[in-house]
């Protein structure tokens, strides 16, 4: 899937700023993945909060989400969000896409590929799957977790796509 990110109309710093480059900097990010998706148009008033996070928990649990949205959704999540920064989006994102251990360990995928990493002792799947069975875990890792403003304020569309980030690479570098 290739996507460019609307840096003039993103209320949030540039993708490729926050890992490292400077704002002047053209650059190109690298995602692999995108099995599991999820979208929406806008967010509702009352019970947004619940739409995500049953979006979340609908995904892949072996690969992290990032969401790409509009301008238009980006400021739907400020406003009714109260994100300042992306980071708190992230934040928020990470609290919310948590599901109780033993719900967690039956998804197929992730006994699939999570439960055998998790076996042999790597973190922090190990530690999550020594849980109680009624005990909420994150179902990703922070650090995984991403924001991209993509679009042309059209509609407020905004996606979940379940990708692992790689790497930012300067395409002034190329020329």
């Amino acid at each position: 899937m290739t996507f460019a990110e609307n840096e003039e109309r993103s209320p949030w710093e540039p993708f490729h700023v926050t890992h490292g480059f400077k704002p002047s900097d053209s650059a190109v990010s690298l995602f692999t993945g995108c099995r599991a998706t999820a979208f929406s148009l806008g967010l509702r008033e009352k019970h947004w909060r619940d739409h995500v996070q049953n979006l979340l928990r609908g995904l892949d649990p072996r690969t992290p989400p990032v969401f790409l949205l509009d301008p238009l959704a980006a400021r739907m999540f400020i406003d009714r969000g109260g994100f300042k920064s992306k980071r708190e989006m992230i934040a928020w994102i990470d609290d919310n896409a948590r599901m109780p251990a033993e719900v967690f360990w039956d998804y197929q995928l992730a006994q699939n590929y999570v439960y055998p990493r998790a076996t042999f002792g790597e973190e922090p799947w190990a530690t999550r799957l020594k849980a109680a069975p009624d005990e909420p875990i994150q179902m990703f890792l922070t650090k995984d977790i991403h924001v991209v403003i993509v679009g042309g304020e059209t509609n407020p569309y905004w996606r979940i796509m379940g990708a692992t980030y790689h790497k930012t690479a300067s395409v002034d570098d190329w020329r």
